[in-house]
Parts: C-alpha cells; sequence; structure tokens
C-alpha cells in the first residue's frame, strides 16, 4: 500500500509530464474565413463564381479547388490560385433552379387569381378570370423573382 508521501509525489510527477505531453504549438486552428473557403469549395466545385479582391477588382471563373490557404479557379484556360488574404467575397450567381423556382411562383400566382376570379362570381366571364390568372402571374412573377433570383454571397474578409 502506498503511503500519502508516495501518492502526492506520483500526482505531482504525472502533472508534470502531461502539459508537456499534450502541448502542441506548432498546430493552428483555421480561422472561420478558411473553413468557409474550404467548404465553399467542396459544396460549388465546377460552378462558375465570382471572386471580389480587397482592392475592389472582381474575377469570375469556374471554381476548381479551394484550400484553408487558397482558392483555385479557371479562367480564360489557365489556373489562377488567390490566396485568402486578399479575397473579399465569393458570388456565386443565381442559375437555374432559381429560375425554376421563380417560374413555379409565377405559374402558382395565375392558378390563384384565375382560381380566386372563378370562385368569386361562378358565372364570370374567361377573359376576366385569365386577366386575373395574368395579373397573379405577374405579381407573384415579380415577387418570387425579387426572393428567389439573388446571388449567393460567401463573406471571406475577417473582421
Amino acid at each position: 500500500m502506498l503511503t500519502k508521501q508516495a501518492l502526492i509525489l506520483l500526482l505531482v510527477l504525472v502533472s508534470w509530464h502531461i502539459p508537456q505531453a499534450m502541448g502542441q504549438d506548432e498546430f493552428q486552428v483555421p480561422t472561420a474565413s478558411q473553413i468557409r473557403a474550404r467548404k465553399l469549395a467542396k459544396q460549388w466545385q465546377g460552378n462558375r463564381i465570382e471572386v471580389r479582391l480587397i482592392n475592389g477588382k472582381a474575377t469570375k471563373g469556374k471554381l476548381i479547388d479551394g484550400t484553408f490557404t487558397s482558392i483555385t479557379i479557371k479562367r480564360w484556360g489557365k489556373k489562377v490560385v488567390l490566396p485568402l488574404e486578399k479575397i473579399e467575397s465569393v458570388i456565386l450567381p443565381a442559375g437555374l433552379p432559381e429560375l425554376v423556382m421563380v417560374g413555379i411562383t409565377a405559374s402558382l400566382g395565375g392558378a390563384l387569381g384565375y382560381g380566386m376570379a372563378s370562385l368569386a362570381h361562378p358565372d364570370t366571364e374567361d377573359w376576366v378570370a385569365q386577366t386575373s390568372a395574368g395579373v397573379g402571374g405577374l405579381v407573384l412573377g415579380y415577387w418570387g423573382f425579387r426572393i428567389f433570383y439573388q446571388d449567393i454571397r460567401y463573406d471571406l474578409r475577417e473582421e
């Protein structure tokens, strides 16, 4: 059986060795912008993007790769490596899925307008129902365009 002094000595020795064994001064934790850039590259690889630099210039190209230190795009057939320190934001332009959402919203607006005109007055004329369908489609189409057809922006600048 160990004595009290032996246990204290053992505790002191173990507590002295644990910080030395667990110290990792050389490992750097990635910043939030580095993690965002890496996730962006994994998720949108192969898509067209616009990179806005800190100096105000913009570069468009196809996203090839992204690491914790840089983003690589293909522009005019050449690979361009942009370091994260020089990038302010990355913009993904709206595409076909957003346009489909706008079309669905406009169609729902047209159907809603036609249905309301038909339900409000059962013996309404066709031109009135069609006009209300057109107005409903235009209004909800504009609304859907303003809501769904937007560019996606990733801010990579450290604050």
